[in-house]
């Protein structure tokens, strides 16, 4: 049986970019769950584990439950087999199920601990869905977005990766964080502007 309840590394289900999991936690228990539900609340629910192990690439990774026919609660951990360190949780994403997204980071094999449990005691055919968000065209300088002028234009940029950063950074100091390219039209010119969040912290 694939069902793994114990919060151990070496017996949680590990997943990784394109993993589509499927089970069913009517035999699951709530025993091995976290001592910490993030900013949420204990589901009351019997829980699974899934290992996510990075590859030191920095990607995105979406990890959802949406398919699944039950109410279920998401839980990311980043502090291996003693969940304390959370990461990110969601209740409600997709109707009753639940998404989040998190950085893997650039450190290869660093663990991520997933745990998915029924919301107030709820069991079900569960789905888990677990895929490398894709950066937008404007990741890169080639790639730039027109924007109209006097329109607001809003993007989430939490999946842009770094790699178009510009070289010549306008006095900004070097370490900018990942940002998007944008384009347009300036009466008599066109002008070309790069977004990026505040830097990291040196």
């Amino acid at each position: 049986r694939r069902q793994r309840q114990m919060c151990i590394r070496d017996s949680a289900i590990t997943v990784m970019d394109g993993s589509i999991e499927s089970a069913t936690t009517a035999a699951a228990t709530e025993t091995g769950e976290p001592n910490n539900w993030c900013t949420l609340w204990d589901p009351e629910g019997p829980g699974i584990w899934y290992k996510y192990v990075s590859t030191g690439m920095s990607e995105t990774i979406s990890v959802d439950t949406c398919g699944s026919n039950y109410d279920t609660m998401l839980f990311v951990y980043t502090d291996g087999c003693t969940p304390t360190i959370c990461s990110v949780a969601n209740d409600d994403s997709c109707n009753a199920q639940s998404a989040v997204t998190f950085n893997e980071g650039n450190t290869g094999g660093a663990e991520f601990l997933i745990y998915v449990a029924g919301f107030n005691g709820n069991t079900g055919s569960l789905l888990l869905n677990v895929n490398k968000v894709l950066p937008p065209a404007n990741d890169v300088c080639s790639g730039a977005m027109t924007v109209p002028l006097n329109v607001a234009t809003i993007q989430n940029s939490y999946v842009s990766t770094g790699t178009g950063n510009p070289t010549a950074q306008c006095g900004v100091v070097p370490n900018m964080d990942s940002g998007l390219w944008y384009v347009f039209t300036d009466p008599g010119e066109v002008c070309l502007l790069y977004t990026s969040p505040s830097p990291r912290d040196s």
